[in-house]
C-alpha cells in the first residue's frame, strides 16, 4: 500500500511537472459560476478539476477565488495558500483551455491505477485521499504562518483571541482586562457575554452558550457552565457567508 502511495504521488508530480511545458495543454477553470460557490464547494471542485485534467493528459492550474485576501494575495489565486499545482505557467503552454467546474464526477479507479502503474487495485476513497494530499499542500508562506500561529495560540492577547474571552465569560470568568485593553472592545464583549448568558430578550441560557457547551462536549442539558476549551485544538472559525444570496438573510 505504501509503495503505491509513493508511486501515485510520483505519477501526479510527473503529470503536473512536465519537462517541456510548451508541448502541453494547460487546464484552468472558468471564473463565472466558480466564484458563486462557497469556500468548501470551491475546494471540492479543485479536486475534481485536477482529476479531469489528469484524465485528459492536461496540466491543471489552481483558479482564482474571491475568498483570497486581495492585499496579501494580489493574484487572487489559491497558489497563495497551496503549493503551485505545476511548474508550468499558463503562458508557457502551447494551448490553454478553460473549462467549467467539475462537481462530484466519477473516479475511475481502474483507469487511474493503470495510468499510474499501481501494483494493487484501490477503492475510490483511496484516490480521493491521494488527490487531496497532492493538491492541498500548504505553501511556504502558509507553513511559516502555521508555525507562528502554533506558537502564539496560548499567549495571544484578548484582542486577537476574542473567542477565548467570550468562552471564559460564558463560564462566568469575565477577565477584568476587557475594559482596560480597549473600551470599545470591552463593550462589545460585554454585549456578547450578555447574549451568551441569556440576558436581555428571552429567558434562560442563550443559544450561543448552549452551542459552546455542545461543542465542548458538555451536552445541551440545563445546569452547569460551558466546558473548558483547549485553545491548542482551535485554529480557525468558519463563518457562514450569506452575501451570495440575492435576498437578504
Amino acid at each position: 500500500m505504501s509503495g503505491d502511495v509513493a508511486k501515485f504521488s510520483a505519477w501526479l508530480h510527473q503529470m503536473q511537472h512536465p519537462a517541456e511545458c510548451g508541448q502541453t495543454v494547460g487546464h484552468v477553470q472558468r471564473q463565472e459560476y466558480f466564484w458563486g460557490l462557497g469556500l468548501g464547494a470551491q475546494l471540492v471542485s479543485l479536486k475534481f478539476g485536477l482529476l479531469a485534467a489528469l484524465l485528459k493528459g492536461h496540466v491543471y492550474h489552481l483558479p482564482t477565488s474571491h475568498y483570497t485576501n486581495p492585499v496579501a494575495c494580489p493574484s487572487r489565486s489559491f497558489d497563495c495558500y497551496f503549493e503551485p499545482a505545476s511548474n508550468c505557467t499558463l503562458a508557457t503552454h502551447r494551448k490553454v483551455i478553460q473549462v467549467g467546474i467539475r462537481w462530484c464526477t466519477d473516479v475511475p479507479e481502474g483507469r487511474l491505477g493503470s495510468l499510474a502503474g499501481l501494483a494493487e487495485p484501490h477503492p475510490k476513497e483511496w484516490f480521493h485521499a491521494q488527490l487531496t494530499a497532492f493538491l492541498f499542500r500548504p505553501s511556504v508562506a502558509m507553513r511559516s504562518l502555521l508555525v507562528e500561529l502554533s506558537g502564539s495560540l496560548t499567549t495571544s492577547d484578548p484582542l486577537s483571541n476574542a473567542s477565548r474571552t467570550v468562552a471564559e465569560a460564558a463560564r462566568g470568568e469575565v477577565p477584568t482586562v476587557l475594559s482596560s485593553v480597549d473600551p470599545a472592545f470591552g463593550q462589545l464583549a460585554e454585549r456578547a457575554v450578555g447574549k451568551l448568558n441569556g440576558k436581555g430578550k428571552g429567558k434562560g441560557k442563550g443559544r450561543g452558550a448552549r452551542r459552546l457547551q455542545e461543542a465542548a462536549g458538555g451536552g445541551g442539558g440545563g445546569g452547569g457552565g460551558v466546558a473548558v476549551f483547549d485553545p491548542a485544538r482551535c485554529v480557525a472559525v468558519h463563518v457562514r457567508r450569506t452575501d451570495k444570496f440575492k435576498t437578504r438573510r
